[in-house]
């Protein structure tokens, strides 16, 4: 089931959990623009789902720059973690939204914008 707005979403690499070694606000940030989202909400870590356990931890020392994309991360897929270091984001805005002239975006008619950027 797709998590919705708001709701605490673990996060999964290869169908296995992600550690929160190294991982902070900009790498959430990174992945929920890879996952096609406008920017994080916020993000923690934990062993919040009785499922975590029956998962590998596929993926550690995540680490990212401002402004890069996933390509441009660095990580390993070796770990040195607990599920307790499992990571959990909440993701907002949406890939397309409309602005009106005014930059108002609850609107039904407007510029089409693609994760900020016009669409040809």
């Amino acid at each position: 089931e797709t998590p919705q707005p708001g709701e605490w979403a673990l996060l999964l690499y290869n169908g296995g959990t992600v550690c929160d070694d190294d991982f902070g606000l900009t790498e959430a940030q990174v992945i929920c623009e890879e996952l096609g989202y406008g920017s994080v909400f916020d993000q923690k870590s934990g062993d919040l789902f009785g499922i975590q356990d029956d998962l590998s931890i596929n993926l550690d020392d995540v680490d990212c720059s401002e402004g890069s994309s996933w390509s441009d991360c660095d990580f390993t897929t070796t770990h040195n973690c607990q599920h307790s270091e499992d990571v959990f984001l909440i993701c907002t805005g949406e890939e397309f939204i409309l602005m009106d002239s005014d930059q108002n975006t609850n609107t039904n008619s407007g510029l089409l914008l693609y994760r900020g950027g016009t669409v040809c």
